[in-house]
């Protein structure tokens, strides 16, 4: 990965050649780390240029503390879609390079051989040596209260759930439902969806209602990815027979990653927070909020497609490789999931179920009134 990194760097700067600064390499390689874990979600076509965006906000960054010559960008994917994924990263990656350390130059050392000899022979300045009692004090205090010192771990997770800005059961929850119906790949859309909601533009949305009922909208989030997948669109989602079924299959698996789900390191009150159990009227009012406020309308959902072309041909590949009964077995839909077939009213075999039954219906109330 180092060398895909050198290789971008490179390509931005052609005329600096191939000796690449150390810390502008490890910068970039940061901002790439940073970036997988705070933008999971990207686009298919965002993904590619992923890399070639982190050194390029890497050499940005430190062009005046470098002295970098002039950046030559050459993105791998069309200019307004890389400009649009490079304000989001750069918005939403940490800028350290501002807080590093002061680089020692020919100048400095110079000052410090040229110092004046009065400078040389000053006395530092000293404090008397603390006696043993004073010294063992602090520490025998500490040791007699009550406070447990934290762990390693804990500190790690609690400082990694307060420098996050959107509440971290919602990633660990949506990987389990996603796993556990067998539909991985959906979990980064369904991640995007609610960062679009919650974090707007890269930053906490000020909607106190959203922030309020987030698992709401997260169960709202699930039903409308669901509605996606099996390609019906949002007004026949909204219909008794589709909505209420799979609503409560999904408020069902909601309740059960509650209980199930667990993130080593992390307290469960710190996980848990901003969660609440989601009603029907809860889900109901998340789902017009959604669809009220045009959240629907952002590329997270208008991208879900093209996950779903890209699993499709993956399938088929995976499928021409075995034979007719492994086959058979790669095509079957995990069971407990709301991606299940008995959920998917609109399908061609409903319809014609319904339009049978429909017609025998009529026939029999027409005998009816005919006696």
């Amino acid at each position: 990965m180092s060398k895909q990194v050198e290789l971008a760097l490179v390509s931005l700067m052609p005329t600096y050649g191939s000796d690449l600064p150390a810390s502008l390499v490890e910068s970039a390689s940061s901002l790439l780390a940073q970036s997988r874990h705070l933008a999971s979600t990207l686009k298919a076509e965002e993904e590619i240029a992923r890399l070639y965006a982190c050194a390029h906000i890497a050499c940005s960054r430190l062009k005046i503390t470098l002295d970098l010559p002039t950046i030559e960008p050459r993105p791998p994917i069309p200019p307004r879609v890389y400009k649009r994924l490079y304000t989001h990263l750069d918005n939403i990656l940490p800028n350290t390079s501002a807080s590093g350390r002061r680089t020692r130059n020919a100048g400095s050392r110079q000052r410090d051989v040229g110092e004046s000899p009065s400078s040389q022979t000053r006395p530092l300045p000293s404090r008397p040596e603390p006696s043993k009692e004073s010294s063992l004090a602090q520490f025998r205090k500490r040791a007699g209260s009550d406070a447990k010192t934290p762990t390693k771990s804990s500190r790690q997770g609690h400082a990694s759930v307060k420098e996050s800005d959107i509440y971290p059961w919602i990633q660990p929850v949506i990987r389990h439902l996603c796993a556990g119906s067998g539909h991985k790949k959906l979990a980064p859309s369904m991640l995007a969806g609610m960062e679009s909601i919650l974090l707007s533009g890269g930053r906490k949305t000020k909607d106190a209602w959203a922030l309020k009922n987030a698992t709401a909208l997260c169960a709202a989030v699930i039903f409308f990815v669901a509605m996606r997948v099996r390609d019906v669109d949002q007004e026949q989602a909204i219909q008794p027979e589709v909505y209420e079924p799979t609503r409560t299959e999904i408020i069902g698996q909601l309740n059960r990653a509650r209980q199930e789900v667990e993130v080593k390191g992390v307290e469960p009150d710190t996980l848990w927070e901003g969660w609440a159990d989601v009603s029907n009227d809860d889900f109901d009012a998340a789902a017009s909020r959604i669809r009220d406020k045009g959240w629907l309308e952002a590329d997270w959902y208008s991208g879900i497609t093209d996950v779903i072309n890209m699993g499709l041909q993956q399938d088929d590949d995976v499928v021409n490789d075995l034979d007719e009964e492994d086959a058979l077995q790669v095509q079957q839909q995990r069971a407990d999931t709301m991606f299940q077939d008995k959920y998917n009213y609109l399908s061609e075999g409903r319809r014609a179920e319904y339009k049978a039954w429909k017609d025998d219906t009529l026939t029999r109330i027409a005998e009816l009134s005919a006696s």
